[in-house]
């Protein structure tokens, strides 16, 4: 014992656990930049996420969706669905480490390889799952940036903004599934490995991300119900008919995309990672309610993200100038027959 003391020590000063992780604390006072003010706190399904009903984007989706597809599943296993806010972000965050600790695990020291040195590996790998427990923490709050604050399920303005949707069980219940879905280039390149740059001939496509559903409430529906929430917020709020992920080797989540109609977009990456799509149905051109309490500012906004979203009306594309002739001449014609009209009523009248 006495030789390992040291180690005990070591883990004191770096202040960890060998066996939990410590959630960040987040801020609920200071809001996003771009909000113009704090949505209101009413509708909230159980503790804190917003109910789509209680904002007009989401009431519209309610209305043109197939419920039997999406709610009501998730509604017979007694869950309810909104969009999260700050108060979500601790679960949110404590769901993703737990659905995705296979990424983790291959960061982590593998004690069986450190001889005499593996008592260390346990306190290496408690710094580093820290650590990635701040990024995840952080990056889920810098991606849903405004929404948390002012829910709104409207196509992202920018690619680093992201939409997200989350269930709980009913009545107070803890938060069991979430999903995220944002705009990419539709050239297979991921959002960790985005620089924002568009290539030519690509595109800007909903893409999917983070579909997590907590491991007691998996292989009951969960994640298929999720999965085609999602995909009706792309097709009546965002008016896409595509939809883009990645997905690695994980059978579980593969054979859930592939059953949903995914397929990949080229072969596999040297990290079992495949580029995968999914065309969806159509549906009509509607004009949707504007949301009272959605209104967001530019701060710096390019024109070519501005050209790819449907937030903002394009203007009116000028004449050409054949059109802007032919109506001139239209405008000639039509002028001197009104002369030659009033010169007959005036003769008409002299006679008279």
């Amino acid at each position: 014992m006495a030789k390992h003391s040291w180690l005990w020590i070591l883990g004191l000063v770096l202040g960890f656990s060998t066996r939990s992780f410590v959630l960040p604390k987040f801020s609920t006072q200071s809001a996003p930049r771009t909000v113009s003010r704090i949505a209101p706190r009413t509708a909230r399904i159980s503790r804190s996420a917003v109910g789509l009903s209680s904002f007009s984007t989401g009431a519209t989706l309610l209305e043109k969706i197939d419920k039997d597809r999406s709610l009501v599943p998730l509604e017979e296993l007694g869950c309810e669905v909104g969009m999260p806010d700050v108060n979500d972000l601790p679960e949110i965050t404590a769901l993703m480490v737990e659905c995705f600790d296979r990424t983790l695990q291959k960061k982590r020291w593998d004690a069986d390889k450190m001889g005499p040195f593996g008592g260390l590996a346990q306190y290496a790998n408690a710094f580093i799952d820290q650590n990635e427990v701040n990024g995840i923490a952080n990056g889920v709050q810098m991606r849903l940036d405004s929404t948390l604050q002012l829910q709104s399920l409207r196509r992202p303005i920018k690619q680093d903004q992201t939409v997200a949707l989350v269930a709980r069980i009913k009545q107070g219940g803890p938060l069991i599934a979430y999903v995220e879905i944002c705009i990419l280039p539709d050239d297979g390149r991921r959002p960790e490995t985005d620089n924002g740059k568009m290539q030519e001939g690509t595109t800007r496509q909903p893409y999917l991300s983070n579909l997590c559903v907590g491991l007691p409430y998996r292989r009951s529906g969960i994640g298929r119900a999720m999965l085609a929430l999602a995909e009706d917020v792309v097709r009546f709020i965002w008016k896409n008919e595509r939809m883009y992920l990645h997905i690695d080797n994980y059978g579980p989540a593969k054979k859930l995309y592939e059953s949903e109609g995914f397929v990949a977009t080229g072969p596999t990456d040297s990290e079992d990672v495949t580029h995968m799509m999914k065309e969806l149905p159509a549906v009509e051109e509607e004009e949707i309610e504007d949301d009272s309490d959605e209104t967001y500012y530019d701060d710096g906004l390019e024109e070519s993200d501005e050209a790819d979203t449907n937030v903002k009306a394009l203007p009116e594309a000028p004449q050409s100038l054949e059109s802007k002739e032919e109506q001139e001449k239209e405008e000639k014609v039509e002028s001197e027959e009104n002369e030659e009209k009033e010169e007959m009523e005036e003769k008409e009248e002299k006679i008279a």
